[in-house]
Parts: C-alpha cells; structure tokens; sequence
C-alpha cells in the first residue's frame, strides 16, 4: 500500500518551527503516514533520506511532504534531479512552508522555473 512519507531534516539546535509544522499537518492526514528523520547530518550521512528513497524506490510511497524544499537539497540541480525521478515514480512533492505541490499546474511551473535555473548553472560550470 502507497501512503504519504514525510521528510525531515533538522539541523542541530534547529528552533524554526519545522517539526510543529510537520506534526500539525499530519495530525490532520485521514491515512497512517510514513517519517524519516535525519538531524545534523552532511549529505553524505542521511540515512532518513536512502531510506525515503528506498521506499519511494520500492513503491511504498505515493508523495514526499516537506517543511521547505531546501530540507531536501539546497542545490538547485540536486533537488531537480529529486523531482524527476520522484516524478518517474509517479510520487508527488509538497513543501509546506513553499507552498508547492508537484502535482499542481503551479507546482509544474515552479518546477520548469527551478529545472531551467539548473540548466544555467550546469551550462556555467
């Protein structure tokens, strides 16, 4: 069975409010939701994250819900990449604090917008 999966990545003393946000909105999810967690880590240390992906690989998830897409990736070409393939998967991306839905006409448009950034940044290198 697919169910939502909520992301999050704090860092350490992190007071932004992320985890009361994340726990108001699933409190109000009418199905069991999916968590992981990293805190502090690099990105080369986010269990949470291999485990999302796994799961999303595995096709136990049917969207990714964040506090803000930079809790995913802070590099524009990065969190495209995540997009794509969560979009291969048939697995939508919501960012609370972003107000992005990937499954949106406007979330489509944010998403072309950050693909064509990506695009420069890669064409800069």
């Amino acid at each position: 069975m697919r169910r939502p999966a909520v992301y999050e990545r704090a860092s350490r003393g992190d007071t932004s409010g992320q985890l009361a946000e994340l726990l108001e909105w699933a409190g109000r999810q009418p199905e069991p939701l999916a968590w992981f967690r990293d805190e502090g880590s690099t990105l080369d240390e986010r269990p949470g994250l291999r485990s999302l992906l796994r799961a999303v690989a595995a096709g136990q998830v049917s969207y990714v819900v964040v506090w803000r897409l930079d809790r995913l990736y802070r590099s524009v070409p990065e969190l495209v990449g995540m997009v794509r393939l969560l979009g291969r998967l048939r697995v939508g991306l919501v960012s609370l604090r972003d107000r992005f839905d990937s499954e949106t006409e406007s979330g489509r448009e944010t998403f072309r917008r950050l693909a064509e950034i990506a695009a420069s940044e890669g064409a800069r290198r």
